[in-house]
């Protein structure tokens, strides 16, 4: 499994052209069959960074996701209308487990 994590800043007044955004992207994330699933996060350090992590099956799955013609126009959108600022990582679930996990939380269980 691969995580991509998104951090990230609004401009101000960028609500509205945010969720509209949000919009977007679920549909398009939904047409990736690799695509497992997303959290919307917000940092108990700092109100005004938010963080998502979008959770694929591999990594041409998110290769497919970033050539997207959608996603490639809700980036610029993003740079020039919504974000203060971002940083994207990409990295490989190397191992998953817990302990008394949430059921359904539409992510694969844990792996061991």
């Amino acid at each position: 499994m691969m995580l991509v994590t998104v951090e990230y800043a609004l401009r101000p007044g960028a609500e509205a052209p945010f969720e509209a955004a949000l919009d977007t992207a679920h549909a398009c994330l939904e047409k990736y069959d690799g695509f497992l699933g997303e959290e919307p996060c917000r940092s108990i350090l700092d109100n005004n960074k938010l963080v998502t992590l979008f959770y694929f099956r591999d990594r041409e799955s998110i290769e497919a996701w970033r050539q997207d013609q959608d996603h490639l126009l809700l980036q610029q959108a993003g740079r020039e209308e919504i974000f203060s600022w971002y940083r994207v990582r990409v990295a490989e679930v190397e191992r998953q487990y817990g302990f008394n996990e949430a059921e359904g939380s539409g992510l694969p269980s844990s792996q061991e």
